[in-house]
């Protein structure tokens, strides 16, 4: 009897799986399980056990895989159990159920998770040591559609890292999250959600009416101390998303400056995006007269080229725009403005970089003249370990014309910048920033900065003694 029992666990542990040759959708599919039934007839079968669809680099698995491939145009797979599908290119998929066109690689799961590759370079400031990046993000939603390199999530929760809870997670309602071509989410492009909430070790901190990474929008709230606003709080916020348009207001509330912001109606396209822009009170700092001025658009129409227009190695970036400026010294006239820059690397090492810079600008007014310059300049990053950051920009502006406007004016003709950054240890950062007047050799602006770091988060007091004294209270996510 001994021996019948042996013999009987020996061939469920030796069993060798059964092995199956498909051609679905003009591809061949390869298919095993403990056991597989077939039912030639209807163009089914039934993997049983460890069953396995192996479609090109596409690998499914689960506990039990039901194919139906009688219209091998419409080839679907249907797992249940321990529901894993995954490529090498594009991250790894769990789910409880799922659905699938072979054909199209479209479905839709249940109770599903989502472990994508992180394509986050952090920048030389950021002074992140190696085993600090990050390297996945991980979504789960309580159902979710695929469609092509876009998933459609449903009470989705979003986060980066592997400890529990999340430090920073993303809780929304709905999301969309743009996979790309190689199904990898890369700075801060490629997810865009409805209903968020802000969870920082699983406490939420903040809601949000949307989120829009494609736009390169995380709406984070700002406080601070100026001679303009006095204290004031700022925060922005996305207004649902009227596809194909994008409304954003920012309000800036302040004990001397009451109630001033501005809002914004874009149009996203391939080929740049449209804007209309009206504002009340926008600050603009004057280095040289150690004094802000605030000025309106009611309203200003504008057109920014694409992001990422590559040319000669490197980026192109460009504006124009037409509105009405209201100064707060009275003058009130329309202003048109033509902006172009270039960008290109010169170097770009391990610990270094070497950058080059040109651009142009022109402005004419409904009250005559108009106003113009050329500018050149160079950018050097070092950075030492991840103990300290040296950077320095000069830029040098050839400047022609007059401008009625104080805020349009280039104050300083050739300024030095000048950026340090000190990681004191695994929590703690220090900064300076200077601003060098070279033709006058005067120091323009200055600014002290104390951060406190927890992994991607920061938390920092920047304080302004030139050209007057500024407090700000910043919270960012590093590489957002």
């Amino acid at each position: 009897m001994t021996a019948l029992v042996l013999a009987f666990w020996l061939s469920t542990q030796l069993a060798v799986p059964e092995r199956l040759q498909l051609t679905i959708a003009g591809q061949p599919v390869e298919v095993t399980a403990d056991h597989i039934i077939l039912d030639p007839a209807r163009g089914r079968a039934e993997l049983l056990g460890q069953a396995v669809v192996q479609l090109a680099e596409t690998r499914l698995s689960a506990a039990q895989i039901a194919l139906e491939y009688r219209d091998p145009e419409h080839a679907t797979a249907t797992a249940s159990g321990q529901v894993v599908l995954q490529d090498p290119q594009r991250g790894r998929l769990t789910a409880a159920r799922l659905r699938l066109d072979l054909a199209s690689r479209n479905g839709e799961l249940i109770d599903t998770q989502v472990t994508l590759p992180l394509e986050w370079q952090p920048s030389f400031r950021d002074l992140v040591r190696p085993e600090e990046v990050p390297r996945e993000v991980r979504v789960t939603a309580a159902a979710a559609s695929k469609v092509g390199d876009r998933l459609d999530l449903r009470q989705a929760s979003i986060s980066i890292g592997d400890i529990q809870p999340p430090q920073f997670e993303l809780a929304v309602g709905s999301a969309q999250l743009q996979l790309g071509p190689q199904n990898t989410i890369g700075g801060l492009t490629r997810l865009r959600t409805g209903g968020a909430k802000v969870r920082l070790y699983g406490r939420t901190v903040f809601n949000l009416p949307a989120i829009d990474l494609q736009a390169s929008q995380l709406f984070i709230p700002h406080v601070g101390v100026n001679r303009s606003d006095g204290f004031f709080v700022e925060h922005s916020f996305a207004v649902g998303h009227l596809l194909p348009f994008r409304l954003s207001f920012t309000p800036r509330l302040g004990t001397d400056s009451n109630l001033t912001g501005r809002g914004r109606l874009a149009l996203g396209t391939n080929f740049g995006s449209f804007d209309l822009i009206g504002s009340q009170k926008e600050r603009y700092l004057l280095l040289t007269q150690a004094q802000a001025v605030q000025v309106s658009r009611v309203p200003e129409f504008g057109y920014t080229l694409p992001k990422n227009l590559k040319l000669w190695g490197g980026q192109l970036k460009g504006r124009a725009s037409y509105g009405l400026y209201d100064e707060e010294a009275g003058l009130t006239t329309w202003r048109s403005s033509f902006d172009l820059g270039y960008e290109r690397p010169l170097h770009r090492g391990r610990t270094s970089a070497i950058t080059a810079n040109v651009g142009g600008h022109l402005s004419t007014y409904a009250t005559g003249g108009n106003y113009r310059w050329l500018r050149g300049g160079l950018q050097v990053e070092k950075q030492f370990g991840a103990l300290w950051y040296l950077g320095g920009t000069i830029n040098s502006h050839l400047l022609s014309g007059g401008t009625p406007f104080r805020f349009d004016q280039v104050e300083v003709a050739t300024a030095l910048t000048i950026e340090n950054r000190l990681r004191l240890s695994r929590h703690w950062l220090v900064g300076n920033d200077l601003l060098l007047d070279l033709n006058e050799g005067v120091l323009r602006s200055e600014q002290y900065s104390i951060w406190y770091r927890d992994r991607l988060l920061e938390y920092g007091v920047s304080c302004s003694t030139r050209p007057g004294f500024e407090l700000n209270l910043d919270f960012h996510v590093l590489g957002f």
